[in-house]
């Protein structure tokens, strides 16, 4: 993702070969972790949407969420600022659940 200063996503590239940087660390780059907040009324409209184009894919990543930040507003949220976090002395981790082997 390619965020502005105030985490508003500006890009959304799946599974890109070279990442944008961050606003602030150009040696950093931000990365989806799949956790999407939505009004339930907005994603069915999407989802419609989307599934009426025949040129669409019909993949969240590479359709769905690109579409939304270029046509409504999306904002990130920095998993190191989370809340969710075991202790201070612990490092924040992160596990790739997308499969069903996986979880």
């Amino acid at each position: 993702m390619h965020v502005d200063e105030e985490n508003k996503i500006l890009s959304f590239l799946e599974k890109p070969a070279n990442s944008p940087s961050t606003p602030c660390k150009s040696d950093a780059a931000l990365c989806s972790m799949g956790i999407y907040v939505f009004e339930t009324k907005f994603l069915i409209e999407e989802v419609k949407r989307d599934a009426a184009d025949p040129n669409s894919s019909h993949d969240f990543g590479k359709d769905v969420i690109p579409y939304i930040v270029a046509n409504g507003k999306a904002v990130a949220h920095h998993f190191s600022q989370s809340c969710v976090v075991a202790n201070k002395e612990s490092p924040i981790y992160w596990r790739d659940v997308g499969t069903v082997d996986a979880y």
